[in-house]
């Protein structure tokens, strides 16, 4: 009888370990949309202060390609070097 349960106990195990990966595939995708989001609000946040700085008749054009050139390096879609970083802000 013992021999019995013991094949029914290896029987769960499986169910039990395939719960836990659905669990744990869950909580990345939950990590990930998140994070998603995040660098959204970040995005849209900059974007607004480009707006700002944009509307601002005191604000030096290059001070905008700049704030430009820090967001797209952030997102990496523009790799940023050092030449056109001080071109950039010497212009």
């Amino acid at each position: 009888m013992s021999d019995k349960k013991d094949t029914n106990c290896k029987n769960h195990v499986g169910p039990f370990d395939k719960l836990r990966l659905m669990r744990e595939s869950l909580c990345k995708r939950e990590k990930t949309w998140r994070d998603a989001f995040e660098a959204r609000d970040w995005v849209v946040d900059q974007i607004k202060v480009l707006h700002e700085l944009s509307l601002d008749t005191d604000v030096d054009k290059n001070q905008i390609k700049v704030r430009i050139e820090d967001i797209l390096c952030a997102l990496d879609s523009l790799p940023l070097s050092s030449e056109s970083t001080e071109e950039t802000r010497d212009e």
